[in-house]
């Protein structure tokens, strides 16, 4: 945040999945712990006069400078038909250009950088929420992209920048249980 002079932000603790869920093999009780510290940043956005919330998880990295990130958070705020603005994310489901800078997608996968206007706030942690119950069983389709995806296909617009704009940075993953490169 620093290095894009983004000045109004505040870090969330994330959850220990892994210390809160010890009995869960460590691939869900990760999961629960990222699904969980994306609730309590969104619950953080409540009752703010914001435009929009960006939720970014401690490992992303902007590979775009201040002025180009401002131009496509611009860009996504003036139109009203969109709801979410994954600036990291993979659209396995499909993309289609809606501007220079954006493009409609679905399928998205990947949680690591979004904004979300505040119409989705309640809508997101509810669907995150739904998510949780399955992961505590041992099922992976309670992941919090896989969550979102659902929302994609329906009413709702997911934009992602036409260009990379946020990577994670190489490290260790709670999720994966090992050191993975960047992605």
């Amino acid at each position: 945040m620093e290095s894009l002079e983004i000045t109004k932000w505040r870090k969330i603790e994330a959850i220990d999945g892994r210390e809160r869920f010890p009995d869960l093999k460590p691939f869900f009780s990760g999961s629960l712990g990222c699904t969980l510290s994306h609730i309590n940043a969104l619950r953080t956005s409540q009752n703010t006069n914001a435009v929009a919330t960006l939720v970014c998880e401690d490992d992303a990295e902007f590979l775009l400078s201040r002025e180009e990130l401002d131009q496509i958070i611009g860009e996504f705020l003036s139109n009203s038909k969109l709801d979410v603005l994954a600036l990291y994310g993979r659209a396995r489901g499909g993309a289609h250009r809606i501007s220079p800078n954006l493009r409609i997608a679905a399928g998205i996968v990947g949680r690591v950088c979004y904004a979300v206007k505040p119409h989705m706030v309640d809508t997101l942690i509810a669907r995150f929420e739904n998510g949780t119950t399955s992961l505590e069983e041992g099922k992976r389709r309670g992941k919090g992209d896989l969550m979102w995806q659902g929302l994609q296909y329906r009413k709702y617009f997911f934009a992602t920048p036409t260009r990379a704009a946020v990577i994670n940075s190489a490290g260790y993953s709670d999720i994966e249980g090992r050191d993975l490169g960047p992605r």
